[in-house]
């Protein structure tokens, strides 16, 4: 029998390739933690961008304040997580 490899823990893993960031994108119901992927360097670009717009409250913060991830990323998830600030200042 196949050893099977929880996709939440292999994508943690620096080392695992483009590929397989693409398949398990491609499986990721809305609402689920999709910040791991979002912080591997191997995700592409475009799949880590499309992929934000999944990202749960506290993950924009913490993508902010990630070094290891793209500029890119980091702008636009500050962006996203002043934008949510001041959604719920207003309420």
């Amino acid at each position: 029998m196949p050893r099977m490899i929880d996709p939440i823990r292999a994508a943690k893993l620096p080392s695992r390739t483009t590929q397989f960031a693409v398949r398990r994108a491609l499986e990721v119901p809305p609402g689920e933690n999709v910040e791991i992927l979002v912080r591997n360097p191997r995700t592409p670009l475009d799949l880590s961008l499309g992929l934000m717009k999944n990202l749960l409250t506290r993950d924009p913060k913490n993508l902010s304040n990630n070094q290891e991830v793209s500029d890119t990323i980091r702008q636009l998830a500050l962006r996203m997580y002043k934008q949510k600030m001041e959604e719920a200042n207003e309420k």
